[in-house]
């Protein structure tokens, strides 16, 4: 790559710059270090911030950026035979507030979320959910009070829903994207109270878990699936669907609705 591309281009922190922008990346090259010398050369990033950015591709760029930043980047990348986008940080969703649903139904009207109470905290029409993002990441270790007062580290359920199915080391959770606010929702199988299913519930989580989002696809039926949601449904070998982390399965929530923005908005 030649020419100057830095005079105009602060390799500080970016962070202040308001709007702040973001690169969603939607492939990636046969040689990584492409995308880490793009980002070496036009933003003076060392080479190991460069490669670990590098490394997000494909999905949404961590590293904030300013307009001209933005534009340069994606033109450089585009030139590598790869798809991309500009996208402001403020209108992607809030993975970090998002809500924790442990009780919910699928009535005609929408996606009915339940309080504690059993009371209607809140209804989503069908028409509002964007994205269904399914796939298997492990499980978390729950924190269990004793007799004593003491805290029990355990991997073991706490939650009503009744369990004979083992205690295995992962396990599903689900990421709904809603719009008209764009908002957030979180399900993970061992958390989450199955009233809804009827006699259809089981004493396995994991099966319930299964049950309720093919509940929630047939009403939800414009929603954009993943690709891990899509294996997850026809039944496809874990791998298509495992994550390392649930980290791991947000991020590839986020580009994918990243890329239903894009191809709505005609890109």
């Amino acid at each position: 790559m030649s020419g100057d591309t830095t005079s105009d281009m602060p390799s500080g922190d970016t962070s202040t710059f308001d709007p702040p922008f973001r690169i969603a990346v939607f492939g990636k090259p046969g040689d990584p270090h492409l995308i880490a010398s793009i980002l070496c050369e036009t933003l003076g990033l060392t080479p190991t911030d460069s490669t670990i950015q590098a490394h997000y591709a494909p999905g949404v760029l961590p590293l904030p950026l300013n307009r001209v930043q933005a534009e340069r980047i994606l033109e450089l990348i585009q030139g590598l035979g790869i798809q991309g986008t500009i996208v402001d940080v403020a209108t992607l969703p809030s993975f970090e507030n998002a809500e924790a649903v442990h009780h919910a139904r699928c009535l005609d009207e929408g996606w009915e979320i339940v309080d504690y109470r059993g009371d209607r905290s809140a209804l989503v029409p069908w028409s509002e959910i964007d994205l269904i993002a399914v796939g298997e990441v492990p499980n978390p270790p729950l924190m269990q009070p004793l007799a004593s007062g003491h805290t029990l580290l355990s991997a073991a359920p706490h939650f009503v829903t009744p369990l004979v199915e083992p205690t295995v080391p992962t396990g599903p959770e689900l990421w709904i994207i809603a719009r008209q606010p764009t908002r957030v929702y979180h399900v993970t199988h061992r958390a989450m109270n199955y009233e809804s299913l009827g006699v259809a519930k089981s004493d396995s989580a994991t099966l319930n878990f299964r049950a309720f989002v093919e509940q929630l696809i047939q009403h939800a039926g414009n929603a954009w699936k993943t690709h891990s949601t899509q294996a997850y449904l026809t039944r496809k070998a874990l791998s298509h669907y495992e994550f390392r982390s649930s980290e791991d399965l947000r991020r590839q929530a986020e580009l994918m609705w990243v890329m239903e923005q894009h191809v709505r908005q005609g890109g």
